[in-house]
């Protein structure tokens, strides 16, 4: 795939995505090009939100949005006093959007001592006093911006939030038996992944080498990867990778076709059907057994361009960029200290560590081994036409083949074109693009839901059968912390 076919960020001031929003600003533009928002202040364990609050509030679209809430554009629709209301005030305390702006040597980080209150209200399950899951937080507070969105009697997929975040898969099981394919789609938010193992407790296996090159063409199984790190493109792979559904007729269990009526063994598969234009990939790093947990302390690599282009069901170019990182560091979920890694509207990453702000190189942001959760943006294509509302159908954006190094080089009178800095960025990138192999339906995240009962807790959020729970956290905490202590033993500076 070639980058220089996608819009690189900031670099076109119409970009709407590419799935024809008429409500989805990408870019920072004029009001946010020389904007870098403060830090958060810490009320004690309070970290997991604030590294999840970074990383919401330097998503481009999420935070026009929030502009768009505080400047009356939703009042129809939002709440005065719901948490979308409180998050946008609390954004443009951070961004400096109030009547006074940011003043050379005043407090570089503010109070949510507001939005903080409203966590009862994000996630009814989570204390202010104890150490939380960040992950978790992110998408408790996606799901709520979501409903705060929707007008009554819509759909949540007819929000704005759903604009920036949803997707969509096509889900296909073919019957071993009569050859039938059964097709369903399913909406999700974010990819929750393995690392190091394939999916355990799945009632399917990995189909062997013969079947899968008989269901499609995979990439060499044989690549190359870390000795000492698990790698993004190795568990996006098995993620993605088809299965096949055993059945035991001793237990009458397995799939069973709806046209032949046969319970028999099946093969799964998945594709992406939209692109989400913001992708949040979640890392599998805490494991749970009885009452015990684990954390996964190896680390991970992940690259800077992502490609999911031969997971789309046309077959469309999907490249993404990445735009945040939040690291976990410590032993376990209940415990520890998260930051976030936040790409500035200046191109400039920074590290958020609550109150405090460290201006770092890229290389470093990609290089972190304790990476929890990563957020993406996805990189329109120059097939898609700007500033307007029509999009050219993905059958016809055809995925432009990288050039043989070895390929003469046409002459020309004329000078060659200049290309922007992004573009010549993500150009010397192409070599380290990842390029993950159709999903398990069972992994899937369901469209985010209100948090109803303990039982139906984020039922939406919920992944089905082996993809676990959001941020691994389903049973009560294990340790709980004095907000006194836990604000000096979890801290690090």
């Amino acid at each position: 795939m070639d980058v220089t076919d996608f819009y690189g960020i900031e670099e076109s001031p119409a970009d709407r995505g590419s799935n024809g929003s008429k409500r989805l600003v990408k870019n920072w533009g004029a009001q946010f090009s020389t904007q870098k928002p403060l830090g958060l202040l810490n009320h004690g364990v309070t970290c997991y939100t604030n590294a999840a609050v970074q990383a919401m509030i330097h998503i481009p679209a999420v935070q026009h949005y929030l502009v768009d809430v505080l400047q009356g554009k939703y009042k129809d629709t939002i709440n005065p006093r719901s948490v979308s209301q409180v998050l946008a005030e609390t954004s443009a305390r951070m961004w400096g959007l109030e009547k006074i702006a940011h003043k050379k040597g005043g407090p570089k980080f503010i109070n949510p001592k507001k939005l903080i209150g409203r966590l009862d209200d994000i996630n009814c399950m989570m204390s202010e006093w104890q150490q939380e899951d960040s992950h978790e937080y992110f998408m408790s507070l996606l799901s709520r911006l979501q409903e705060d969105s929707t007008p009554k009697g819509h759909k949540l997929n007819e929000s704005i939030i759903y604009d920036i975040f949803g997707g969509s898969l096509d889900q296909l099981v073919t019957c071993k038996n009569c050859g039938h394919v059964s097709k369903t789609q399913q909406e999700f938010y974010d990819l929750s992944l393995h690392l190091g193992t394939s999916r355990k407790n799945s009632q399917t296996e990995p189909i062997d080498k013969e079947e899968l090159s008989a269901i499609q063409q995979q990439q060499s199984l044989d690549e190359a990867e870390s000795k000492h790190r698990f790698s993004i493109n190795k568990s996006i792979r098995d993620f993605f990778s088809p299965e096949l559904i055993k059945t035991d007729r001793s237990d009458k269990s397995g799939y069973v076709c709806e046209k032949c009526k046969k319970r028999t063994n099946a093969i799964k598969r998945s594709t992406i059907d939209r692109a989400p234009e913001t992708l949040a990939v979640h890392l599998k790093r805490f494991r749970f057994n009885g009452n015990s947990s684990s954390k996964v302390k190896q680390g991970v690599s992940y690259p800077l361009i992502l490609d999911l282009s031969q997971y789309t069901t046309r077959h469309e170019p999907v490249l993404y960029q990445l735009i945040s990182v939040v690291v976990h560091e410590g032993r376990s979920v209940s415990s520890g200290h998260y930051v976030s890694h936040c790409r500035q509207p200046d191109g400039v990453w920074a590290t958020y560590d609550d109150e405090y702000i460290n201006i770092i190189p890229e290389k470093q942001a990609l290089r972190d081994p304790s990476a929890y959760y990563l957020i993406y943006t996805r990189l329109t294509h120059k097939d898609v036409k700007q500033g307007s509302d029509v999009v050219k159908k993905a059958t016809n954006m055809k995925p432009t083949p990288v050039p043989s190094s070895k390929a003469p080089t046409p002459k020309s009178s004329q000078p060659p074109k200049s290309l922007s800095p992004t573009t010549k960025k993500m150009k010397s990138l192409r070599a380290g693009i990842i390029t993950p192999s159709v999903p398990d339906p069972s992994l899937v995240q369901k469209s985010p839901q209100a948090p109803t009962s303990r039982k139906q807790k984020f039922k939406g959020l919920k992944p089905t059968n082996n993809l676990g729970n959001l941020g691994g956290k389903q049973q009560k905490r294990y340790a709980k912390d004095s907000s006194g202590n836990a604000s000096k033993r979890f801290r690090k500076y």
